[in-house]
């Protein structure tokens, strides 16, 4: 027998993406971080802030524009992520606290379901009468990690990095005492570039990857969640 309904004060301690559906074949999102998270302590969090970029290849937006030379509309769905650290309900703490909103096992409690974002792909003039694309080419003036996503992960991740040019990067995964777990070497594009690993090579735990153009190395850390 349900009751009315009750407010209750959550104290979120971080945001994340879980995913963005409706992108054109071809598109990517790259959000800045793969968590934000507040500073400060419950309930006085100080703000945080986040960001998504979005990358196609410009084969990607000229198939849009072939089969639909006028442009096109596409709507995205943002999926956001919140951690509870607590709230201001005994029984809301229970079901709550230091957990994130997706993994919540009850009716009616999700991740935030974010919509009115678009993307708009147009063709424009160019100065010769030819119908040419706009886009802006990915600024990668440095070799530069991007992080992996999801993390922590349980299935498969990304590891995302930006290269100012073609050449040959090395990876190296290691475990917490500094063993060598996998190793993989590439040949990058310039922008970005994304190494999928799965989660099966390891056990649950906390692991340190490094990537490396031979001159710098940057070193990140990632999380193989049980499940």
């Amino acid at each position: 027998m349900g009751g009315p309904p009750t407010s209750i004060t959550a104290y979120i301690e971080a945001f994340r993406v879980n995913s963005v559906s409706g992108l054109p074949p071809g598109f990517a999102y790259i959000p800045n971080a793969s968590v934000w998270t507040n500073t400060g302590t419950s309930p006085n969090f100080q703000a945080v802030q986040g960001c998504l970029s979005i990358v196609a290849s410009q084969a990607s937006l000229q198939a849009i524009i072939a089969s639909n030379p006028q442009g096109q509309d596409f709507s995205l769905i943002v999926t956001v992520d919140a951690k509870i650290r607590n709230t201001n309900s005994v029984f809301a703490n229970n079901v709550l606290q230091n957990i994130w909103l997706s993994e919540v096992n009850t009716a009616g409690i999700e991740a935030i379901s974010v919509i009115g974002y678009k993307i708009r792909v147009r063709p424009t003039e160019s100065g010769s009468g030819c119908i040419s694309l706009s886009t802006n080419e990915l600024n990668t003036p440095s070799f530069e990690a991007l992080g992996n996503f999801p993390n922590p992960f349980n299935q498969s991740t990304e590891i995302r990095f930006n290269a100012p040019s073609r050449k040959e990067y090395s990876m190296e995964v290691r475990n917490m005492v500094g063993k060598l777990m996998f190793e993989r070497r590439i040949i990058s594009n310039r922008g970005v570039n994304a190494i999928s690993i799965k989660a099966d090579r390891f056990i649950p735990g906390i692991y340190f990857y490094t990537i490396s153009d031979g001159k710098q190395a940057i070193t990140r850390k990632m999380v193989v969640s049980a499940n």
